[in-house]
C-alpha cells in the first residue's frame, strides 16, 4: 500500500461545501473509496476544500485516483 495526501479545491475556491452538501459529499467519497479499494486514513471537509489522507494500492496512480474521485463526486452531487 502506498500512502498519499490529496487536497481537492472547488473552482475559484468558492465556499460551496456547506450544510447538506458537506454530508452528502462525505458519503460519496467514502463510497467511491470503497469501490476503488482505497482506505481512508484521515479526512476533513472544509467549506472551500477537502483534505484526504489515503492508502492506495500501487496499481492506482495518484492522478487516476484524483480524477475518479473528482469526476464521480461532482457527477453524483
Amino acid at each position: 500500500m502506498r500512502i498519499s495526501f490529496f487536497v481537492c479545491i472547488p473552482k475559484y475556491r468558492y465556499q460551496v461545501l456547506v450544510k447538506e452538501i458537506k454530508g452528502r459529499l462525505q458519503e460519496i467519497l467514502i463510497e467511491l473509496c470503497e469501490w476503488l479499494d482505497i482506505d481512508i486514513l484521515e479526512g476533513a471537509i472544509a467549506s472551500d476544500h477537502v483534505h484526504m489522507y489515503l492508502s492506495v494500492l500501487p496499481k492506482n496512480s495518484p492522478a487516476r485516483v484524483m480524477k475518479v474521485l473528482k469526476e464521480k463526486s461532482s457527477e453524483y452531487l
